[in-house]
């Protein structure tokens, strides 16, 4: 959360930068005046510890100089437990501003850099050329043709189960992703459990502003109120246990509100308890929709020695969450899913290692996208976009040859080759595709995008990785600290992000590595992973591509 001092002394100063990132200035002043009202009680509340520390004091001395032990003295004694009464109230309504503060506070996202734009840029929607004569296809019918995988039926919607070659694909990459940030970048590899508490979840930002995103584990289903959802949660303490013989027969069920300690048989005892009802805001444990929670809590409530620092982990894990499915390409294939496969990085550090910290992990990023050989492009968030713990973001895309294009584009440039003059002041333009970065001497290629409207038009920019510094956000809600050289404690930096989510990037690979036979050609450093340089070679692939490219396609090319 935000800096309470920094909202105390400029509070103008946060309202103009949260103002970039859409935030009204009414959500700055209900925060601060909470903070002032509490403030305001803290000096009534040391008041009145005072008084009845002295009213005490004068009571113990009157009864110290008394002859009769049994002597009080009246007026102070009902003095004393008036203060004491008003200190409770005091003491009550301070407790009560203080949670209303803290949740004004977790409300307002992170103050965006100074550097960060405040609109996102106008980015033309070129990409590389398709080099072959057949057109691309999308990669939901890739998957359909390869076998890769099919809908978690006992799940539901947005779920899928990896099959054959396509598990050992997703295995290969995330194999493949480790190696690179553990063995080259020296990142510590974590496993992390699949479920995230309320405390966990808050501290990475998380909640309380995604919380309808996210999977409770044994609370009501949002999506049917009053229904249980999640997995089966202990018998609360006001629900009535009891138990009951077990009958035997199959026309008579258990409900399925009730919970069984074992299977029954004829004969036995059954335990069974009322099913707990959560309403929102209720639910304590969630499927993490990621492994942030527990890299930003690992050193939750802890003082780092500074040369521990800087702390770089990665961990490969199944981010879950709410996703509803939307219409045309954005619902289909691997572009939304509610759980799928996905490596992060997350780094600890200084202050002032932050932005280096930043970019060394987007520089890893990169190097997995440029050993895979799949276009991609950097471009940096603007204001608006970022999440709410970040102050900054570099997001990587990647090209997908097969997906229906969205934006038009009235004037596309050329295509051309040009000379890199491999100087800064003169970078390359964020709307250019990149196989690997340009360097002094060599070319770099860029395309024309055909226009949205144009008969045939394929190929569109997907987002794979957001690699975001949050300052000391997290570190905040944390309390992750470090010792610096004077002795005194600071919070740290973190650095975190998706390197790289996985669905999206197979998107990519499966459509540039498309051949006419329908089989896919993978790229050398996935197929030393996977074991094969080519998926579904030999197989019925070309009549399934016949089947799926309609006549009327057969001639146009991206």
């Amino acid at each position: 959360m935000l800096d309470l001092a920094v909202l105390r002394a400029e509070p103008a100063r946060v309202k103009a930068a949260l103002a970039r990132r859409g935030v009204r200035a009414e959500a700055v002043d209900a925060a601060v005046d909470l903070d002032r009202r509490w403030c305001a009680r803290q000096e009534v509340r040391e008041a009145l510890r005072t008084r009845r520390r002295r009213i005490s004091d004068e009571v113990a001395r009157q009864k110290a100089g008394a002859d009769d032990a049994e002597t009080e003295a009246p007026d102070l004694v009902r003095a004393g437990r008036r203060a004491a009464r008003d200190l409770k109230a005091v003491e009550g309504a301070m407790r009560d501003l203080a949670a209303r503060r803290e949740a004004a506070l977790l409300a307002l996202p992170n103050l965006p850099g100074t550097d960060v734009p405040d609109a996102p840029p106008d980015l033309d929607p070129s990409g590389p050329a398709w080099p072959h004569d057949f057109p691309p296809l999308p990669h939901w019918d890739l998957v359909e043709m390869l076998h890769l995988a099919a809908p978690a039926h006992g799940a539901g919607s947005g779920f899928l189960l990896w099959r054959g070659a396509g598990a050992r694909l997703v295995r290969g990459l995330v194999q493949f992703m480790l190696d690179v940030h553990t063995e080259e970048d020296g990142r510590e590899e974590i496993l992390a459990p699949p479920l995230a508490t309320r405390e966990a979840l808050t501290a990475s930002a998380h909640l309380p502003t995604l919380e309808a995103m996210l999977l409770e584990v044994g609370g009501a289903s949002r999506d049917a109120p009053g229904a249980t959802g999640g997995l089966p949660a202990s018998a609360p303490r006001d629900a009535p246990s009891r138990e009951r013989e077990f009958a035997g027969t199959d026309d008579a069920p258990v409900p399925a509100s009730r919970a069984k300690i074992a299977p029954p048989a004829e004969g036995t005892r059954e335990l069974t308890f009322a099913a707990r009802t959560a309403g929102p805001g209720d639910a304590d444990l969630f499927l993490a929709p990621r492994a942030e929670p527990h890299l930003a809590t690992l050193y939750a409530d802890t003082v780092l020695e500074a040369d521990r620092l800087p702390v770089r982990l990665v961990a490969a894990t199944t981010a879950i969450r709410r996703a509803p499915h939307g219409g045309g390409a954005e619902g289909r294939g691997l572009l939304r899913l509610a759980a799928f496969p996905t490596v992060e990085v997350y780094t600890l550090c200084r202050p002032e290692a932050s932005d280096d910290e930043l970019q060394r992990a987007v520089a890893g990023a990169e190097t997995i996208l440029e050993r895979l050989g799949v276009a991609h492009r950097r471009r940096v968030r603007a204001a608006t976009d970022l999440s709410h713990a970040a102050a900054r973001t570099v997001s990587l895309d990647v090209w997908c040859p097969g997906l229906p294009a969205r934006e038009e584009d009235d004037e596309a440039p050329p295509s051309r080759v040009r000379e890199h003059a491999g100087t800064d002041d003169a970078p390359a333009p964020a709307s250019r595709a990149r196989i690997a970065p340009p360097v002094e001497g060599t070319r770099e290629l860029t395309f024309a995008a055909r226009k949205e409207g144009e008969p045939g038009a394929r190929g569109r920019w997907v987002e794979v990785a957001a690699l975001s510094s949050f300052t000391d956000y997290q570190a905040r809600r944390a309390a992750a600290e470090y010792r610096g050289e004077d002795g005194r404690t600071r919070l740290v930096h973190t650095v975190g992000g998706a390197a790289v989510a996985v669905p999206r990037l197979l998107a990519a690979l499966l459509e540039t590595g498309q051949q006419a036979d329908g089989s896919v050609r993978l790229p050398a450093a996935l197929a030393a992973e996977v074991g094969v340089s080519v998926l579904g070679a030999g197989n019925s692939a070309a009549r399934s591509r016949s089947r799926l490219v309609k006549p009327s396609q057969a001639h146009k090319t991206g």
